[in-house]
């Protein structure tokens, strides 16, 4: 006698349901909709020079006794005559050095911070250091850079947000105050932004202080 075969029950096929894996469901669902939104829109290739990158501060490192004679802030015509025919050559650290030889020295103003060096673009946003300065002293920002940058821009803020000196000439160097010294009524810490309005390269920024 044959064997008689084995009866089998059929495989019943699986139907699909979400309720099988609702999170893959969600997981899909999810993917697709956000196809379907548009982008993060691409950041401009133009920063916006008033959004400034923040960096180590610098401080008054000198040792030496403040000066009693500090002379006129703004009345004396030395503070302007003195970068009148200036001109920033043979690299933005000596520029920066005659600069003060120029604008500083004579007057008895001294090298108070490490010179700070930087590189941008004009397109970057400015690069801001905190300056913790002394309120018994009188001081003055020198700032060159390289021959590839046509214009270079410093201003000091208060820490209130108040705009204290500037120079935004359309120079590749800068001095601030212009037209005399800086005598802070407030410790700090000021903000200063230091901003590459045309041309690329690097700069050299000194504090000098009486």
């Amino acid at each position: 006698m044959l064997p008689r075969p084995l009866k089998t029950q059929p495989v019943p096929h699986a139907e699909p349901s979400l309720r099988v894996a609702p999170h893959l469901f969600g997981l899909v669902l999810g993917v697709l909709i956000t196809g379907c939104l548009p982008a993060t829109p691409t950041p401009s290739n133009t920063a916006d020079w008033k959004r400034p990158q923040r960096t180590n501060g610098l401080r008054d490192t000198s040792l030496g006794a403040v000066s009693e004679q500090r002379g006129e802030r703004f009345s004396d015509p030395f503070w302007t005559s003195c970068y009148r025919d200036f001109s920033p050559e043979g690299g933005a650290t000596n520029a920066v050095e005659r600069l003060a030889f120029l604008c500083a020295a004579p007057k008895g103003l001294s090298s108070v911070s490490p010179l700070h060096t930087g590189f941008q673009k004009a397109e970057d946003s400015a690069e801001r250091l905190f300056l913790k300065v002394r309120t018994d002293r009188c001081y003055r920002l020198f700032a060159t850079a390289d021959s590839t940058v046509r214009d270079l821009d410093v201003s000091i803020i208060a820490p209130d947000g108040r705009l204290v000196a500037a120079d935004i000439s359309k120079d590749p160097w800068s001095v601030v105050p212009p037209r005399g010294l800086w005598c802070p009524d407030e410790e700090g810490p000021y903000a200063i932004d230091i901003s590459v309005g045309d041309g690329e390269g690097g700069y050299v920024l000194g504090v000098w202080g009486l």
